[in-house]
């Protein structure tokens, strides 16, 4: 009977760990909790910087803060481009087998509430090209469609990006012209808990349809 127990407990955890899969708790700076390395990339005039400590997080734990530049003008890009990438590969053959999942989700304040950014993801042929598939702005995903100084968690659906989630490489924090009013801007955000999910937790309220298509 105790083996019976100890087998149906274990059955229940194990099975509430597979609707979750934590890419990044912000535990380490150059690396995510996948192994995957962290790094920004930019191309003048727009720039990003990046980093990770305690108290940027959700209650006070670790988390990622980026600040970022992005202009429409001069340089390479028509004002360059800027970003946050994380990777996601997975032993033994790298890419990362993500079809159980259809959220994409993490927690997301900015420092002065307006800030705006995209997601990219890149699956084997994607990076091996060098690009990304793109998200709407992330504001769309996100209580009353506006990123505050409040933490508020998005939920992606993975059905809008057309990439193979059985060979996943990367996930991008994008911060592209077509996400601002003029084409360019400025600010700081703060993320925690980067997150693939089965399903959206019963016990959250979901205020609103999440878009899948522009």
């Amino acid at each position: 009977m105790k083996t019976l127990v100890a087998f149906l407990i274990f059955f229940c955890f194990n099975s509430f760990a597979q609707q979750i899969l934590y890419v990044d708790r912000m535990n380490y700076y150059y690396r995510n909790d996948l192994g995957g390395r962290n790094d920004i990339y930019y191309y003048l005039p727009s720039i990003t910087y990046f980093g990770k400590a305690e108290k940027l997080g959700i209650e006070g734990s670790r988390g990622l803060k980026i600040i970022y530049e992005k202009r429409n003008s001069g340089g390479r890009y028509k004002g360059g481009i800027c970003g946050f990438i994380t990777g996601v590969r997975a032993p033994p053959r790298g890419y990362q087998n993500l079809t159980p999942y259809k959220y994409i989700s993490f927690w997301v304040r900015g420092e002065k509430g307006g800030e705006n950014f995209n997601l990219g993801i890149a699956d084997r042929a994607h990076f091996e090209k060098g690009s990304t598939y793109r998200s709407l702005p992330v504001n769309r995903y996100v209580s009353d469609e506006i990123i505050t100084t409040k933490w508020k968690q998005a939920f992606v659906p993975m059905e809008y990006f057309k990439v193979n989630w059985n060979e996943i490489e990367t996930i991008t924090i994008n911060f592209d012209s077509y996400v601002f009013e003029n084409g360019e801007g400025e600010g700081v955000i703060y993320l925690d808990d980067l997150a693939f999910y089965s399903e959206i937790p019963k016990y959250l309220e979901v205020q609103k349809e999440y878009p899948l298509v522009p």
